[in-house]
């Protein structure tokens, strides 16, 4: 009697490159914890992520080229400043990325 043949799980499709670097992971976990259309002063968020000024530049401006984050210098309420938040297209960017991921772990293959 031959055994049922168990069909493979598929594989889980490339991870997104933009939310890679652990760093940028951070970032947007951080953003996306926001509400939807909220923003963070860049002064804010280098306070709660302990990051070097150079290195939160750095990340945004690959997050910012690849359509994920928005930034603007401006005032709201009093507060004055880089005012940094998630794009639509950003936010559902990184909820496939962690859905994908997830699949990569549960899959047992790893980013």
């Amino acid at each position: 009697m031959s055994r049922p043949r168990q069909l493979a799980e598929p594989t889980p499709p490339p991870l997104d490159p933009a939310f890679q670097d652990p760093t940028r992971l951070r970032i947007m976990t951080m953003l996306c914890a926001l509400e939807e259309g909220d923003e963070i002063t860049e002064r804010r968020l280098l306070e709660l992520l302990g990051l070097a000024a150079e290195e939160l530049q750095e990340e945004l401006r690959t997050l910012r080229e690849a359509g994920c984050v928005t930034t603007a210098e401006g005032t709201r309420g009093r507060i004055r400043g880089t005012w940094i938040g998630t794009t639509r297209s950003g936010r559902a960017d990184f909820r496939t990325y962690v859905r994908t991921l997830e699949a990569h772990l549960v899959a047992g293959d790893g980013p």
